[in-house]
């Protein structure tokens, strides 16, 4: 699109390599109880760590997305732990509705490394867990 004089615009110079990111998960499936409704939990965990290897402070923003069911659903998802904290991104600036989403701003040093984690969990009632487990891998 144009911009008129004095206008700002956006341009992506694509991957800095002298910033480095690893993103790990965890995964783990448990019964909330023997309760005449019982539940299964999907706990998922998300660490992410970022190193600066410029000579200057790097300020970097992390997006990150957790699963949004359905209005009529059967299912709860649970943000439970982040650090630090991250806020909800709607992503309102690309005029483009994101559910679920969210991300960290941070701020780093030269040469340091920052680390960041968050966990949730998705609840599904005991009758409508899948036979032999609920997660599928290809």
């Amino acid at each position: 699109p144009k911009v008129p004089p004095k206008g700002g615009f956006t341009l992506g110079l694509g991957v800095e390599q002298a910033l480095k990111v690893a993103r790990n998960t965890r995964f783990a499936e448990e019964r909330s109880g023997s309760k005449v409704v019982a539940m299964t939990e999907l706990h998922h965990g998300i660490t992410i760590e970022v190193q600066n290897h410029l000579p200057r402070a790097a300020r970097c923003e992390i997006r990150e997305r957790i699963p949004q069911p359905a209005e009529d659903a059967e299912v709860v998802v649970e943000e439970l732990e982040v650090e630090p904290a991250w806020e909800i991104y709607d992503q309102s600036e690309r005029q483009r509705e994101l559910r679920g989403g969210r991300r960290w701003k941070v701020d780093i040093d030269s040469g340091a490394k920052q680390k960041l984690e968050a966990s949730y969990v998705v609840k599904i009632y005991a009758n409508n867990e899948l036979v032999g487990g609920n997660r599928r891998e290809a």
